[in-house]
């Protein structure tokens, strides 16, 4: 059971790059399925009471260009909160999320 939505990609399609450190798609790699931004229902809440916190949409921060989170169109192990998305212009794949605070008078 997947509990986040993100590119699920076959291990066999991977490989690490030992001088940079990271894991690389192999050429012509394709996703074990088609995923695409899904109903904020399509998970559990967490512990907050809050929906989709990783993967679906990665989230703008206040730096500006810089989104947090992982997407839907991110393989499992690029969404996680302190993996950084650049962004030059509006994708499909970013959001943002808004807060608010109740203050009774």
């Amino acid at each position: 059971m997947y509990l986040a939505n993100f590119k699920r990609i076959n291990e066999a399609n991977l490989t690490f790059d030992i001088v940079s450190k990271t894991y690389k798609m192999l050429d012509g790699a394709r996703e074990e399925r088609t995923v695409i931004l899904t109903e904020r229902h399509a998970f559990y809440l967490n512990e907050f009471g809050i929906y989709n916190i990783i993967g679906n949409a990665a989230e703008m921060v206040a730096e500006r260009g810089i989104a947090k989170g992982g997407s839907y169109n991110d393989p499992g192990f690029d969404i996680r909160i302190d993996n950084e998305k650049k962004y030059e212009y509006a994708l499909p794949e970013i959001g943002f999320r808004v807060v608010m605070e109740v203050v009774e008078p």
